[in-house]
């Protein structure tokens, strides 16, 4: 098993709390919404920590993709944190230079029809982000993971 890194320890620490650059992800995902008549999502503390471990397993095994390093697929992960109808994932990677901001990421996600469907379901009202800062391949930069699921 890999030694944590400076972003595991950061990320664990705040396991139960969203730092700053989470909840802007879900500020700018939410007027997305809005202007679009789709309600808010509510931040949960539970799939925020989905996310993070997520997010911290494509940086130590440096891969961008929704199954886990172990196999085991998003739905899964989520179904086994919080008990919903429905759920749904995205993930992007942005590199420094092209910027790690909330709004950057959020438009990146809109911008695909796939990503886009999911962000903007109807269906969905809960949401956690997971961001951590650390390179893919040869690339610095942050990689995000939102999960989302439905009420119940």
């Amino acid at each position: 098993m890999p030694l944590a890194t400076p972003a595991d320890v950061q990320a664990h620490a705040s396991a139960n709390k969203a730092n700053k650059a989470e909840v802007a992800i879900v500020r700018v995902l939410n007027r997305e919404r809005r202007r679009r008549g789709i309600p808010g999502l509510r931040l949960s503390p539970r799939l925020a920590g989905v996310a993070r471990n997520h997010t911290l397993d494509q940086l130590r095994t440096d891969r961008l993709n929704h199954t886990s390093s172990d196999g085991t697929p998003s739905d899964v992960r989520i179904r086994r944190a919080v008990r919903a109808r429905a759920n749904g994932e995205t993930i992007a990677f942005s590199s420094r230079g092209a910027g790690s901001g909330a709004r950057t990421i959020v438009r990146m996600w809109l911008r695909s029809p796939a990503h886009a469907s999911v962000l903007l379901s109807r269906s969905f009202r809960r949401v956690g982000i997971g961001r951590a800062k650390g390179r893919l391949g040869s690339s610095p930069g942050v990689v995000v993971t939102a999960n989302l699921t439905s009420r119940r």
